[in-house]
């Protein structure tokens, strides 16, 4: 039985409850390319389905869902990835495994925000001190930024907003986003209150 079912989350909606649609919190997943995956504006590091394309290492390999970075390894050249296949993973057309180019060096960024459905308030840009690749729940942050220009600013800015009117969030939202060479990447987006709102809220007033 569905999570929504058990808590009536669809007539509490429908009756006026506030907060993020049902619908809403099922579009969000852009690393399977959902809509917010194709929704004009925000780069995401690369990612298709392979087959006789290279997309050059490092490649971080995975199934095709995982939470909290289970069962994900990052491989370096093609011995490796054929271990890894025969490995760690059982492979079939219902258990695929994603392959997306790895970014090596990149700045790790979270941006916690508000939205109505139309209008979207950034609460705080947070940089992360380690690297792009260390779970959040393992690192550091700082607010304010300490090493992106205002030109990174802006376009994290820029593409928080379109992904919250994309997805239609009403509450809150947390963006993590990769930097790399001043080029602005989504990780991941979830409409819902992440475990830096506290941070947030205490280190804005």
């Amino acid at each position: 039985v569905p999570l929504s079912q058990l808590f009536e989350a669809p007539r509490m909606h429908e009756g006026g409850q506030s907060g993020q649609s049902c619908e809403g919190k099922g579009t969000p997943d852009v690393r399977h390319g959902g809509r917010a995956a194709t929704a004009p504006g925000p780069r995401l590091p690369g990612w298709r389905r392979v087959s006789r394309r290279a997309i050059g290492y490092p490649v971080l390999v995975r199934p095709s869902y995982v939470l909290g970075g289970r069962a994900m390894e990052i491989v370096y050249d093609p011995t490796s990835l054929a271990r890894y296949m025969k490995a760690a993973v059982r492979v079939s057309p219902a258990h695929p495994v994603l392959i997306d180019h790895f970014l090596e060096d990149a700045a790790e960024v979270d941006v916690d925000a508000v939205s109505d459905g139309e209008r979207v308030v950034i609460g705080g840009i947070m940089e992360h001190i380690e690297r792009a690749g260390v779970h959040s729940g393992d690192s550091a942050c700082s607010l304010p930024l300490y090493s992106l220009d205002a030109e990174a600013q802006a376009e994290i800015r820029r593409q928080t907003v379109a992904l919250a009117r994309e997805l239609g969030v009403v509450g809150l939202m947390n963006v993590q986003f990769a930097v790399k060479a001043n080029r602005v990447f989504v990780l991941e987006v979830n409409p819902r209150a992440s475990r830096t709102v506290p941070f947030v809220s205490k280190a804005i007033g």
